[in-house]
This record gives C-alpha cells, sequence and structure tokens, in this order.
C-alpha cells in the first residue's frame, strides 16, 4: 500500500520557502514504485494527490513487436522512479507542441500509464482515462488528473495508446490485423485489474472515460467480451464506435497501407513483404509519410482507424448499434452489464467540417456551381452513401431540405451552417443518440443511461466565427478541473470566470458520483437532477453556467436519419442487407 517515504522539507530562510516534494511508495505485483506527492487546488481548497507517472504497463513495441499485440511488462526487479510521464507515442510533433512546449518528448518505447490517488486512499473507484486525437495524435501527459482526483475522491489512471499508422495500420488479409492501440488499451486496462488495489483502489469499481476517439476507445473495449467484469461503467464526451471517423473497411485500411509503402519504397508482392518492410523503417518515416489518402478518401475518417478484425471487432459498429439485438450474445451480455453516460458538445462538428469539409466544398465550389449547391447535391449524396451503401436523388433533396433553416434570411454564409449541421450530426449527433439507445435496449434491470448536451461557450474558447456553442473538446478542462497541463493549449489562466469556476465544480460531481454509483446524482449533492435517457422522453442535462434538463434533442433531424433515409431506402438494390432487415423489424 501506499506509504510516505519522505516528509516535505520546508526551510525558511531570508523570508523563502524551499519545499522539496514528498515522495510515496507502492509495492504492486508489476514492481515497486517510487511517485510524488502533488498539491492540486481547485477554488479555495488544496488538495495532496499522491502521483505515479510514467509507468510502462507493455514491453517497448518496437522490433517484431511493431505492428503486433502488446506484450506485458515483465515486473521490475528494482524499484521504479514514476516521477515523470513517459514520451508520447509517434504522432507529428507539430501538433503535440500545441499542447506540450518546447520539443515534444516522443518515442516508439511510449506504452505507459500515470496513476493520481488521494492519500491514505482504500477501495476508492478507479476512473481509466482514454485520450482523443483521431486515433492519430494525443498523449496522456496533458491530463493531469491530480484535481479530479482529489476534488472528486477518486483514483484516476491515465494512458497512452500507439497511434497512426504505428496503432493502426492493417492489410486486407490477417497479415496485420490492425487495432493494436486497442489491444495496448486493453492491456491497460488488465494492468490496473492487477494492480491498483495496491494504490487504494477497488478493481470492481472501474469506469472508463475519454473524449473524440478516447469515447470511441471506450465503447470499443465494452464491447470486447474479454474485458467483461474489467470495468462497470462507460463515460462517453463526443465520440461512440459509431462515429464515421472512428471505423474503416479493412479492405480500405489494406489500400492505405500499400500506398504507405509505396511512398517507402517497399516491396509489395505479398502483404508479408509489406509489413517486413515497414517495421524496418525508422518510426519517424512512418508518421511523416502517414497521410495517404486523397481529400476525398478523408472526407469522413483518417486513413488509421480501427477494423473489423473478427477478434476484437466482430463487425462494422453502426450496424451492430443500430440493431443490438443481431450482437453476438458474448457482446450483448457484455454490454448489458454497463452504465452510460455519454454526450456531445453543441459545436462538436466545427473542427472536423473546417479541416475536410469545407475546404472539399470550397474546392469544388464554382461561378456557377456556388457553395450551397455543392452542399445541396454532393455532399448530402456522398453522406448518405458513406452511412447506408447507396443514396436516392429523391432522399437527397429531402435531406437538404430537412436541413435548410427556412427561417433565415440566405446570405453568402448560409451553406455554413447547412454544412456544420449536418456534419455534427452524422459525426456526433447520431452516434451518440444510437449508442445510448441501444445500450438502454440491452442494459440490465439496476444499470442505467444518461445522456448530456455541453454547451457553454468558454471566456478562453479558440473561437471558429461560425460554430456557435461549445467546439469539439471545449468540455475536457471543466471535466478535469483546468489543471495547469492544458493551460499551454487552452490559454485560460487568466480568463476563468466564477460561473465557469462553478461549471466544472458541477462537472466534476456529476462524474465522479457516476464513477462511485453509476447514478451522476449521488453521494454528492448536485444543483440539478439529471433524469436517466430512455426511449420515450429521452432527457438528457443541457451542461452550460445554468444546467436544465431537455428531451429529444434535434428530433426531426433525428427522425430524417433513423426512420425516413431508411424507410426510403428500403428495397433498394446494394442497400446494407443488416441496415434494411433492422428497419423492416423496426418500422414494420
Amino acid at each position: 500500500m501506499v506509504g510516505v517515504a519522505l516528509i516535505s522539507l520546508i526551510v525558511h530562510l531570508s523570508g523563502i520557502i524551499f519545499c522539496e516534494a514528498a515522495t510515496v511508495s507502492v509495492h504492486s505485483a508489476a514492481g515497486n514504485f517510487i511517485g510524488t506527492v502533488k498539491t492540486a487546488t481547485f477554488k479555495t481548497t488544496t488538495y495532496n494527490v499522491n502521483t505515479f507517472l510514467g509507468i510502462p504497463y507493455a514491453e517497448p513495441p518496437v522490433g517484431n513487436l511493431r505492428f503486433a499485440k502488446p506484450v506485458k511488462k515483465a515486473r521490475f526487479a528494482a524499484a521504479f522512479s514514476a516521477t515523470q510521464y513517459g514520451p508520447a507515442c509517434p504522432q507529428r510533433a507539430e501538433m503535440a507542441h500545441q499542447w506540450i512546449p518546447g520539443k515534444p518528448f516522443i518515442s516508439e518505447d511510449c506504452l505507459s500509464l500515470n496513476v493520481f490517488a488521494p492519500p491514505n486512499a482504500h477501495h476508492l473507484p478507479v476512473m481509466l482515462w482514454f485520450h482523443g486525437g483521431a486515433f492519430v495524435i494525443g498523449q496522456s501527459s496533458i491530463y493531469d488528473a491530480s484535481t479530479l482526483s482529489g476534488y472528486g475522491n477518486v483514483i484516476v489512471v491515465t494512458a497512452n495508446y500507439r497511434l497512426g499508422p504505428i496503432g493502426f495500420l492493417a492489410t486486407d488479409d490477417d497479415t496485420s490485423k490492425g487495432n493494436y492501440g486497442l489491444w495496448d488499451q486493453q492491456m491497460a486496462i488488465q494492468w490496473v485489474h492487477d494492480n491498483i488495489g495496491a494504490f487504494g483502489g477497488d478493481r470492481d469499481s472501474v469506469t472508463l472515460f475519454g473524449e473524440s476517439a478516447g469515447g470511441a476507445s471506450s465503447f470499443y473495449q465494452a464491447m470486447y467480451p474479454g474485458n467483461r467484469g474489467l470495468f462497470k461503467r462507460i463515460i462517453s464526451e463526443s465520440g461512440t464506435a459509431v462515429c464515421p471517423w472512428a471505423y474503416g473497411e479493412k479492405a480500405t485500411v489494406g489500400r492505405f497501407s500499400k500506398l504507405l509503402g509505396l511512398k517507402l519504397n517497399c516491396s509489395m508482392t505479398t502483404n508479408a513483404q509489406l509489413v517486413s518492410c515497414l517495421r524496418n523503417k525508422p518510426f519517424e518515416d512512418l508518421i511523416l509519410n502517414a497521410q495517404v489518402g486523397t481529400k476525398e478518401d478523408e472526407i469522413y475518417r483518417p486513413e488509421w482507424t480501427p477494423v473489423v478484425d473478427d477478434e476484437f471487432i466482430k463487425s462494422l459498429p453502426p450496424d451492430s448499434f443500430l440493431y443490438p439485438e443481431t450482437m453476438p450474445s458474448n457482446i450483448r451480455d457484455a454490454l448489458s452489464d454497463l452504465d452510460l453516460l455519454i454526450g456531445v458538445n453543441d459545436g462538436d462538428g466545427g473542427f472536423i467540417t473546417m479541416v475536410s469539409l469545407l475546404p472539399f466544398v470550397q474546392n469544388k465550389a464554382t461561378p456557377s456551381s456556388p457553395a450551397i449547391d455543392v452542399v445541396n447535391n454532393y455532399v448530402t449524396n456522398s453522406m448518405l452513401t458513406d452511412r447506408f451503401g447507396i443514396t436516392l436523388d429523391s432522399l437527397s433533396d429531402v435531406m437538404s431540405f430537412v436541413y435548410t433553416n427556412w427561417s433565415a434570411t440566405e446570405t453568402n454564409n448560409t451553406y455554413l451552417q447547412k454544412l456544420l449541421d449536418m456534419s455534427s450530426d452524422y459525426q456526433f449527433f447520431l452516434p451518440a443518440y444510437i449508442s445510448a439507445q441501444a445500450l438502454v435496449k440491452l442494459q440490465a434491470p439496476g444499470r442505467h443511461t444518461y445522456k448530456y448536451l455541453f454547451t457553454h461557450r468558454s471566456s478562453f474558447a479558440k473561437s471558429i466565427p461560425w460554430v456557435p456553442g461549445a467546439g469539439h473538446g471545449d468540455e475536457l478542462a471543466y471535466v478535469f478541473g483546468f489543471p495547469s497541463s492544458m493551460q499551454t493549449g487552452l490559454h485560460f489562466n487568466e480568463t476563468l470566470t466564477p460561473e465557469e469556476i462553478s461549471l466544472s465544480e458541477a462537472m466534476m460531481t456529476y462524474w465522479t458520483n457516476f464513477a462511485k454509483t453509476g447514478d451522476p446524482n449521488n453521494p454528492a449533492a448536485v444543483s440539478k437532477l439529471w433524469p436517466t435517457f430512455d426511449l420515450q422522453s429521452r432527457f438528457y442535462l443541457n451542461l452550460n453556467t445554468k444546467p436544465s434538463i431537455q428531451s429529444k434533442m434535434e428530433a426531426t433531424r433525428t427522425a430524417f436519419w433513423t426512420e425516413l433515409a431508411p424507410r426510403m431506402l428500403r428495397g433498394v438494390h446494394n442497400f446494407h442487407t443488416s441496415t434494411q432487415n433492422m428497419f423492416q423489424n423496426v418500422l414494420g
């Protein structure tokens, strides 16, 4: 168990106080770890938190372990100094630099995790965080969880996992199945189960939580039967496995793998030669050349995504979640045991629209075919085809009609709002609704689902002028209590308002309550009771500085995607069979 190894040394000399950080030690099945005691202040309260940073949970995934499942880290023979974050997994350094000042610390030996625990913790609930970043960027060191741990009296674990082609390269056969980043996460989950008791955690009360790709990852982990019993709850912020950017066709990712090999002059007579060649390239070469798709390839998803490998993922998530009764029984059983807290931000689609759909639309626009025409004709067809495998001109016309704001005066920027609404719905809102609906259908008695919409536009937000409300990821600083690790990226240190501090307090209370009981309203008191989400009322919490309870988020647009579009496509040749059968059952 945790023990203080060195008392803080405080020396008062000429009016200056010098402090030497206290160290703490833990003896666990994985080895002995030496960490430090950190202080975190929120509002007027200062918390002491035991922090253990950069603990390797897997052997370095290099050499023959690149493009392979992780191997459990051998027990440390000597005490491990867990006082610094481990390196980020390979990714574009300029993206990492926006969050971490100076030269980013990047290495292929990156599979480490961090533990934040209140002093004298005993049998506390555990929250395991997976970061976002579209499966290509991100690192655990951004998410200092000291405040969340201290304020909520929970243990928080944050973990790195492999990204980009190193984490998700797949071939069109079984030479490289992909999903290595998901296997990394699964090993981190197992590490928590095996070791967290030594840090004062309750291994039978674990909650997975994550944002964007981390939220999608939590769903993937929930769908993997091998994880059953290793966690009880999931929190999904702006990302589920149903999101278009969170999955890809194995044949398509296989094509990207060959394009990567072509750029790096690999012999590709067989997939085995391709993988062997890529396994021996410097990781920097793989990352710098990872963008191999065309702009059209990348409209809805990056190149390197989870794929159906018939081992970790059995079927494409949209088909599974739209008709959960068709899931294999072991996946249904695993999901039925879980509580779910899920939500989106009202401006979630802004960033992904700005970097993918908007440039594509602007590039296609001409004086004779303005941007609004490109949205009404091309984008509608493209989005419907991406989801259903096929579309109809009449259905595209209906979609354009549904997404037209008939009460607004048309301007040169009308197309921007229309594009944003389509993208937000398809990429975030509908996946969250479909995922929540599926869990409600599957959950055993006593398990519950809670849904939210985060709508506060922060004083420190890097606003996109045509995106109202909260942008993608804007809730993160509130969930973690405005840690200093996020100040470089978000610049909130001088601008926070008292209302924003109170919103953070409310969100940390909801999140840690849920981790403790499966109910965000208990045990700590909350200012607004949050009702469960069900198939009839569809209640959700509008999260801002004046929270309110609302129901049936974007009901008309939701009905278009889940009822009208499948009804119009019923019987059309090449319409996805499983989806067609599902709606024949649901709609009669």
